[in-house]
């Protein structure tokens, strides 16, 4: 091997004896019985120092992005151009820089950082690498349906130490970020009675008083009174029309009425009817007497 400079050298290949026949390795013993020709065949190398690359033969090398790239806890460094010793920029095609012809020297490489940014959701992590001063915009949904009585209903969103309350994120990734949306727990809350049903949602852990008129007309004789309230298919205990349900799942809240005559408007309905009757029976015995 012989160096021709810093950064070139020369590396026997083989030995080509008399024009012919071709000997591989730095040694050789000729029997000399005439005049002989021995020719050295030397291959030429040049050393390319990109993160401590050594010699490459002449024509092309390729170099894998990954083996230049390295990782460090929530941070990568990517390459992202090579600067070849000639002062030419390579671009990275396919996860290769793809260097052609002789460079020897110091090859300097510019990287580009990417941050790890963890996104959590209640359907689990995701985890993004984002270059650095890159924007970030995410979109979380308002409410998710769990079953039709239960549902997720956004709170607010950690981002960075911050507290969001729209569903849209925007933000400049400068470093390792974790996002995380909050949502609270909703339970549908329905009531039937006499007078229709509703629905509400209410949030898990809740109370909801509910009030149910005691009284209410029924029909020209009769009234509606509140006979008792079940919840769930439990009677639930009653406080002047008002229940107290504890909304820890879906509730179910029906109110019983019962129908009860009403005494005094019989009595008065009657009253005009009697008169009637005594009326025309005097009526009828003045016709019998002729009278």
């Amino acid at each position: 091997m012989e160096e021709s400079g810093g950064y070139v050298r020369h590396v026997l290949q083989g030995v080509r004896l008399d024009g012919g026949a071709y000997y591989r390795g730095g040694r050789l013993v000729v029997s000399l019985e005439g005049p002989r020709t021995l020719e050295a065949v030397y291959t030429t190398q040049y050393l390319l120092v990109v993160e401590g690359r050594g010699y490459w033969h002449t024509g092309s090398l390729a170099i894998p992005l990954e083996d230049l790239a390295w990782e460090s806890g929530d941070a990568r460094m990517v390459p992202q151009t090579l600067i070849l010793p000639s002062g030419a920029s390579l671009e990275p095609a396919n996860g290769l820089f793809i260097v052609s012809g002789p460079e020897a020297g110091e090859a300097r490489v510019v990287y580009k950082t990417l941050y790890k940014v963890v996104v959590e959701r209640p359907g689990g992590a995701e985890v993004l690498w984002m270059e650095d001063g890159s924007k970030l915009s995410l979109e979380f949904d308002p409410e998710i349906e769990l079953t039709p009585q239960a549902k997720l209903v956004l709170s607010h969103v950690e981002a960075g130490g911050e507290r969001i309350s729209s569903p849209r994120v925007e933000m400049t990734v400068t470093g390792p970020l974790e996002v995380r949306a909050v949502y609270d727990t909703y339970y549908a809350l329905e009531t039937e009675s006499i007078l229709g049903r509703s629905l509400q949602w209410v949030e898990a852990g809740d109370t909801a008083t509910l009030y149910f008129p005691p009284e209410m007309p029924g029909g020209v004789f009769t009234r509606l009174r509140l006979s008792h309230v079940v919840v769930n298919g439990e009677e639930a205990p009653l406080g002047g029309g008002r229940v107290v349900v504890e909304v820890d799942s879906p509730k179910r809240v029906v109110a019983v009425y019962t129908v009860e005559p009403v005494a005094w408007r019989i009595a008065l309905a009657t009253i005009p009817l009697a008169i009637l009757s005594t009326a025309a029976a005097a009526y009828l015995y003045r016709l019998a007497r002729g009278l």
